[in-house]
């Protein structure tokens, strides 16, 4: 196992200098327990312990305080966000932020309800079996390729086209769950990865070489009209370009320089745009930050160092899954159109907010009927139009 989880770190990051031990050499600075047995944490001040099941995710320091949860194998939302929790805890003290002796905190992806107890939040039904109809994912980059990656542990079906001009380089690996050195040397175009990836699965994947506006003008929206598209890209203006093209049902999400993610959703007709939250600032040329941060350097000169957070992307990712898996409840939509969340401090809240349509230079003019005609075969056209009384 110890040479299995080597191998891992070293396709991961191959300039890195990773060993896997079952002795502890010395006294380690952290200890990470993962899963419900976890009763060694109570009496270890460096000690954080992790656990998800289903919709919930928690972490903290000390002993949990909960009972053991019921766990789902076909439900990666909870156990892949705990993940994201626990790391982002370590990077945490390893920066030197103060951490509480003892505190415990639950997560539900469902709602986004937060809690010290995990047995007051909601744990749904969840869809073991679920087809998702015909889905463009524009962009596999980081969240992009993770957004693969976790979709490949469900049970679902759909046929769903990768669109991306990018090869994999090395700093790619160190933010994405799918991408390995190998495809860094060989400059493997992303698209074809998580095509590879998935073609072992029940999903019909096919890969697109070049951006979204090449997509459109080789006439592949017409072809084959979607019935969701799921945005992780952010440059070549592909937000104004989607919009433009009248898209069904949208997701996207991105990244912050804040230890921070956020996840937007539009429903035509009735939610804003994916161009709406930025348009005043910059319009068609914004392009959101990656999830990069300064490492701080209190004793040297004042020179900024870049770092990636590692589980910006995949928390980004898992969010985007978590709405997929709304989608065959009967109280869709569940949570409001904009959801953030900062990984920067303990205890912390979903924020959400929910915004009307027709406010940004491309949506405030386009025409509803042009709208009705050509997402009248879409799989989620039910959900256009003025929201349910």
């Amino acid at each position: 196992m110890n040479d299995l989880l080597e191998d891992l770190y070293r396709q991961a990051n191959p300039f890195g200098n990773f060993t896997v031990t079952a002795e502890v050499k010395g006294t380690p600075d952290y200890h990470l327990f993962i899963g419900g047995q976890n009763k060694q944490v109570d009496h270890l001040n460096n000690g954080i312990w992790i656990d998800g099941s289903g919709w919930l995710a928690g972490f903290g320091s000390g002993r949990s305080s909960v009972s053991e949860l019921t766990y789902n194998k076909h439900n990666p939302i909870g156990p892949a966000f705990a993940a994201c929790l626990g790391v982002a805890e370590v990077f945490r003290r390893a920066i030197g932020e103060a951490q509480p002796d003892r505190f415990s905190s639950w997560y539900s992806l469902f709602d986004f309800e937060h809690s010290e107890d995990h047995s007051t939040l909601s744990d749904a039904s969840y869809p073991d079996t679920f087809d998702l109809g015909r889905v463009y994912e524009v962009g596999c980059g980081a969240i992009g390729s993770s957004f693969a990656y976790l979709l490949s542990l469900t049970n679902w079906r759909s046929t769903i086209h990768f669109i991306d001009f990018d090869p994999v380089d090395y700093p790619n690996l160190s933010s994405s769950l799918l991408f390995t050195a190998q495809h860094a040397e060989q400059q493997t175009n992303k698209a074809q990865i998580c095509q590879e990836l998935l073609a072992t699965t029940a999903h019909i994947p096919h890969a697109f070489d070049g951006d979204y506006s090449q997509f459109v003008e080789q006439g592949q929206l017409t072809k084959y009209p979607p019935d969701l598209i799921v945005c992780f890209a952010n440059d070549r203006n592909v937000w104004s370009t989607i919009q433009a093209n009248y898209p069904p049902l949208t997701f996207h999400a991105t990244t912050t320089k804040s230890w921070g993610i956020n996840f937007g959703r539009h429903i035509p007709e009735r939610e804003w745009c994916i161009m709406c939250r930025f348009h005043k600032e910059v319009e068609h040329t914004y392009v959101p930050v990656c999830g990069q941060v300064e490492v701080p350097k209190p004793k040297t000169p004042a020179q900024e160092t870049l770092a990636i957070l590692p589980f910006l992307s995949p928390a980004s990712a898992i969010i985007v899954l978590a709405e997929l898996a709304k989608l065959d409840s009967a109280s869709y939509p569940v949570n409001e159109n904009f959801i953030e969340y900062s990984f920067k401090r303990h205890r912390g809240f979903f924020l959400s907010t929910n915004n009307g349509p027709k406010r940004c230079y491309v949506c405030k003019d386009q025409s509803q009927a042009i709208y009705e005609m050509i997402s009248s075969s879409s799989k989620y056209n039910y959900l256009m139009g003025s929201p349910p009384a």
